[in-house]
Formats: C-alpha cells, sequence, structure tokens
C-alpha cells in the first residue's frame, strides 16, 4: 500500500508497483480497474493488468484512504491528498464518475533545473530567458500560463533561483512543488482539506496569513478561483515581484479567466479590469509542440485609462524560425 514514502507497502500488486517506482512515468491515471494508464515521455499508453478485478480494485482504494486518513463520502466525494514527498493524488468517487472510482497519481519532479538548463533543453533561447531573467530583477509580478504538464511550475522554479537570497519569500500551494534554496529566507505554507478533527485550510486562508509574515514576494503554485481577489489584493499592497501559474490556452485567455473570477467575486467590471491591470506586470505562455515544451509568446499588460493592452514582447515564428522579437525589443 501507498504509505509514508512512495515505495513502502504500495500495494500488494507488483504492477502498479512497477509503474509507481519508474520515475520516469509522471502520472498514473486509473478510470477503473481495467483501464489504466500511464504518461511517460510525454507519451500515454495503456497499462498491463494491475487488479484482478472490481472488488481487488475497491480493497485497493479502502486500504489506501484508510492508511492516509482520509474520508470519502457523499458530502465528500472529491479527494486530493499527498502521499510521501513525490506523489499526489486525486481522487473522484464512483457516485460522481458514474463508473468506478477515479483515482490520478502525479509524481513531483525533485529535480530543480537552472534557467541555463532550460535554454539547453529547448524551453526557449538565450534572449528570451535572460528578458525574463531581467523582469525577475526588477521585481515585475509574472503570472505563468499554460496547460497541464507545459512545464509552467519547471519555468517557476528556475525563475525563483533567480531572485535575491535576502528578499523573503511566502510560498503558497496546494500540492508542494515548489523547491527553495536553504539560502533563502522562505517559508512554505500548503493548503489542506478537512479531515477528521482537522480543520480546512483554503488557499485563499494561506494568502491572508502571508500578509502578516512581512513577504517581499509572494510565490502562489497556481490559482484557480476564490483566491485570485485575495492574491490581486496582495499585489496591489506592494509585494511586487510576485508569481503566479495557471492554465490556460493563452496570456489574454488567462486575463479573462482571472477578470472572470474578480467579477463573480462582486468586484465591478471597470474596477477588476483596473486592479487586475495594476497587478499584472508580465504573462508567459508555455505550449506543447511534438511533445516538446516552450515559451509561445510574452505580454506586457499596460493600463491606459479605462483600457487594458496587451503589449507582444515575443512570440514563436509558426514558420520554424525560432522568436520574433515585437516593439522594438530585440532581446532587450
Amino acid at each position: 500500500m501507498i504509505r509514508g514514502t512512495e515505495n513502502e507497502k504500495i500495494s500488494e500488486s507488483s504492477a502498479l508497483l512497477d509503474l509507481i517506482s519508474d520515475r520516469e512515468i509522471n502520472e498514473i491515471m486509473i478510470n477503473s480497474h481495467e483501464q489504466i494508464f500511464y504518461e511517460k515521455g510525454g507519451v500515454i499508453s495503456k497499462a498491463p493488468k494491475v487488479f484482478e478485478n472490481a472488488n481487488d480494485y475497491n480493497r485497493f482504494i479502502n486500504q489506501l484512504l484508510s492508511e492516509n486518513n482520509i474520508i470519502v463520502n457523499e458530502s465528500r466525494p472529491i479527494v486530493e491528498f499527498n502521499i510521501g514527498k513525490e506523489l499526489r493524488v486525486s481522487l473522484v468517487k464512483d457516485s460522481i464518475s458514474h463508473q468506478e472510482t477515479v483515482i490520478t497519481i502525479r509524481r513531483r519532479k525533485n529535480f530543480l533545473l537552472s534557467t541555463d538548463r532550460l535554454v539547453k533543453v529547448g524551453l526557449c533561447d538565450k534572449a528570451v530567458m535572460n528578458y525574463l531573467k531581467d523582469a525577475v530583477k526588477q521585481k515585475m509580478n509574472l503570472f505563468i500560463s499554460g496547460q497541464t504538464s507545459s512545464g509552467k511550475t519547471t519555468l517557476m522554479n528556475a525563475l525563483i533561483r533567480e531572485m535575491d537570497a535576502s528578499e523573503r519569500l511566502v510560498i503558497i500551494e496546494d500540492t508542494p512543488e515548489i523547491s527553495i534554496s536553504p539560502d533563502h529566507n522562505a517559508v512554505s505554507l500548503i493548503s489542506r482539506q478537512q479531515r477528521y478533527e482537522s480543520q480546512a485550510v483554503s488557499i485563499s486562508d494561506l494568502i491572508k496569513a502571508s500578509l502578516r509574515m512581512r513577504p517581499d514576494r509572494i510565490i502562489l503554485g497556481e490559482v484557480r478561483r476564490e483566491e485570485v481577489v485575495q492574491f490581486i489584493h496582495a499585489l496591489n499592497t506592494g509585494h511586487n515581484g510576485s508569481i503566479c501559474t495557471g492554465h490556460s490556452q493563452s496570456n489574454q485567455d488567462m486575463f479573462n479567466r482571472l477578470l472572470m473570477l474578480l467579477i463573480e467575486s462582486g468586484i465591478p467590471i471597470e474596477a477588476a479590469k483596473f486592479q487586475l491591470g495594476r497587478s499584472v506586470g508580465l504573462m508567459v505562455h508555455l505550449d506543447k509542440a511534438g511533445g516538446k515544451r516552450i515559451i509561445d509568446e510574452i505580454e506586457k499588460v499596460i493600463v491606459k485609462g479605462t483600457t487594458i493592452q496587451f503589449d507582444k514582447i515575443i512570440s514563436i515564428d509558426k514558420r520554424g524560425f525560432g522568436y520574433v522579437w515585437h516593439n522594438n525589443q530585440n532581446g532587450h
């Protein structure tokens, strides 16, 4: 069974143990006891037989939940939790999936890539990375967007390493994916769902708490919903140089999602635009092309009166000739 460490009593199924033990496998997707897939090297494949039958799978689920003190019932049919330092588990009860219980196990990458290494593996070229490093040093607020597994957290980790070690960082996540050098004056806060007698602690709660911890920069692992209000408020109160990631199809899609969340919280649209425009300095979008992660575009957000403008800095040349620099930036 999975408990404590990733390979300790992981399961009576040696097939599942093999999948978990393979550190090149980033994600295991259990749709049912018969349908199990895994992602390795950017390719999704169907796994061999893991569970004998549905009863065997249900025993695995019950043991998994019991050993990690997790409650799943009709009032709490969706749960997420960590196992050890590497694995993140998402579980959706069968009453929600309308089939068998769905489990997704994602591996956290423990190794960190430097900005130089990211250039070497092709995330972007040196001029683009230097531009981002300068933006970090100038304490611009960065929003990094992209689809799942596009490299958002990898880029964030690399850019954080470019920050001055004397700056106080408060890192806020729902699962620990951001790693900081011990030389940094940094604290990490992790949200949690309610477990038995323990109180739930949301991302919004942690952002509020971070403001009383004297942060120079706030690092938010991912913005999803109501926490955007607290985060934008934090940015507007002087915490320049903060970084956040989010899922989106483009920079403007990310901006519009943030704007929609502010409006849904009750903020009038013009005020929401103004607050968001003032808070977001630079938007960086990542994409995957042919299994390769790349920085697709970088745009600066500019407020002019009551309008928001996107000043494009770079974009990918779709003909395969590298990056196009806009507005006479020329990599500087």
